[in-house]
Order: structure tokens, then sequence, then C-alpha cells
């Protein structure tokens, strides 16, 4: 591989290198920032809905009143029994997150919920019912709505990182291949003086020398 050739791979490949560090670093702040705005919608949402909660004289839990939900929200609350108690969707009757029923601590979590034929992706938020000193837990709270929407962001995003790596790399690589061209060609010039003296084995003859 000649020289010019070597130092345009290497320009591209520099080049290439931040630009996708750049995109890792857009694509994880994305993602983070739309996970955050997730999880501060349920965790609304638990706060709205925690009041509404009681427990009547037999221990079981019980909801007040209706409840006013944001579009796309999916509510659970299982007593401790593990017996669905409320479902704001009377056709899912399974855990939003099964592992999370056994939480002693809020947790957020990315689930993968089998639902009939389909699968639904969600974020799930799950707080446990205490009460009294001793923090006895009477139920769980489970909380989750859709993550298609961050799937397809952060798809579409990937898309737009990917598509601008390699048409940046490209450019980069064709800039760097005309540009050393001028800046190699005193050194050509030079290599092919020295080469024709040492085929002709004619020491008189003189390497041009171009001053600034």
């Amino acid at each position: 591989m000649s020289l010019r050739a070597r130092l345009a791979v290497l320009y591209t490949t520099i080049v290439g290198g931040i630009l996708l560090l750049f995109g890792v670093a857009v694509y994880t702040a994305v993602s983070f920032s739309l996970t955050t705005q997730v999880d501060a919608l349920l965790l609304r949402t638990v706060d709205n809905i925690w009041p509404e909660v009681f427990v009547d004289a037999t221990g079981e839990l019980g909801i007040q009143r209706s409840l006013d939900l944001p579009p796309g929200i999916l509510v659970q609350i299982w007593g401790r029994d593990r017996v669905l108690r409320y479902t704001n969707v009377p056709q899912l009757t399974v855990p939003l997150d099964p592992l999370g029923l056994t939480s002693t601590k809020p947790e957020s979590r990315d689930v993968n919920l089998q639902a009939g034929n389909s699968s639904l992706h969600l974020q799930v938020l799950t707080v446990p019912l205490v009460i009294g000193e001793a923090d006895r837990k009477v139920g769980i709270i489970q909380v989750g709505t859709s993550l298609a929407v961050v799937d397809t962001t952060q798809q579409v995003l990937l898309i737009v990182l990917f598509v601008g790596v390699v048409v940046s790399m490209t450019i980069a690589g064709i800039a760097g291949w005309f540009s050393t061209r001028q800046a190699l060609a005193p050194l050509d010039d030079v290599t092919k003086v020295a080469l024709q003296i040492t085929r002709a084995d004619d020491l008189s003859r003189r390497i041009p020398y171009k001053g600034p």
C-alpha cells in the first residue's frame, strides 16, 4: 500500500473513531433521557393512585373511587396473597412484572410481557404497599407503560447515526486522498528521480529541490 493510501486510511479511521464515540454518546444520552421521562411518569401515576388505596377490616385491598389515569398506563394492584385486586385492563390478569411481586422496595424494570400471541415491551414500576410502624407488606402496585415509542426512537436514531458515520467517513476518505496528493507531490518527485538515478547508475543527476 502506498504512503498516500496509508495516510488516507489513517485519516479516515481517526475521523470514523471520533464520530463513532460521538454517536455512542448521543445514543446513550437520548436513551437515558427517554427512560427517565417514562420512569417519572410512572412515579407520578403511583403517587396519584396511593391515596385511593385502602385496607378494609379483613385486610383486603380496595380502591376508594375510579382512577383517572394517563393514556397508555397499565395498573395492577395485587394482594399479599398474590391475588389480583384491581386492574384497569380486565383482559390482562397476569402480573406486569412477575419478578416484581417479590420486591420489598420500589423497583423499575424493563419487561417483555407475553400477552396471548403478542409480546409487549413495557417499563414497569413496582411499589410494595406497607402499613404500620413495622412496615407490614399488604400488597403490590404495579404500573407500566409501553416502550414502543422509545424503541422506535432508538432504532431511528441508530440508523441516522450509522448512515451519518458511513457518509462522513466516505467524505473524509475522499478528502484525505486528494489532500495528501498535493502534500506528497514533492516526495513523489524525489522518489522518481532517485529511482532513475539508481537504474541508470548516473550519480551526476541532482534531486530537484523546491524551496518555500
